[in-house]
């Protein structure tokens, strides 16, 4: 379950410590959702496989963790209240020296809308169905296995 931290500008932030293997408990995803109920379902979905995931409902609650914060992987919204995913995607340049890879979760589907984002910096656009969370589940399983592949390499 979400245990809540504080009552700041950053209130609505989760951080949840996994039990489960170390290669997926270490990785840290911060997940930007505006909408409480599908945010919840990712978060469970997540944290079911063993991630570490962190929660916040705006893109400014995400700006000022990421000052201090380096997750593996943002998940965050297209339609995001104030600032959009569009947003969150340029300001992962600006706010981090090689940025984690970014997938965009949209409800639009519309091939010049996903191209912007791609070009903006955004690793995978996934368009919101009835159920996008094994989707977007298998896209971030892909990305802890590429990185463990890299530390292999290395």
């Amino acid at each position: 379950m979400c245990s809540f931290i504080g009552r700041s500008p950053l209130a609505d932030v989760v951080d949840v410590a996994t039990k489960g293997s170390k290669t997926r408990s270490a990785y840290h995803i911060l997940l930007i959702e505006d909408e409480q109920p599908l945010r919840q379902a990712i978060y469970l979905g997540l944290r079911c496989r063993g991630f570490r995931v962190t929660c916040m409902s705006t893109a400014e609650n995400a700006f000022s963790w990421l000052h201090d914060h380096r997750p593996d992987v943002i998940i965050t919204d297209l339609a995001l209240p104030k600032m959009s995913g569009f947003d969150v995607v340029a300001a992962a340049e600006t706010l981090m020296p090689n940025p984690p890879p970014i997938i965009v979760l949209t409800a639009v589907r519309d091939a010049f809308t996903a191209a912007r984002l791609y070009r903006d910096g955004a690793s995978e656009v996934i368009t919101k169905s009835r159920f996008p969370i094994r989707d977007l589940i298998h896209t971030v399983q892909l990305y802890a296995a590429m990185k463990n592949l890299d530390r292999f390499a290395a």
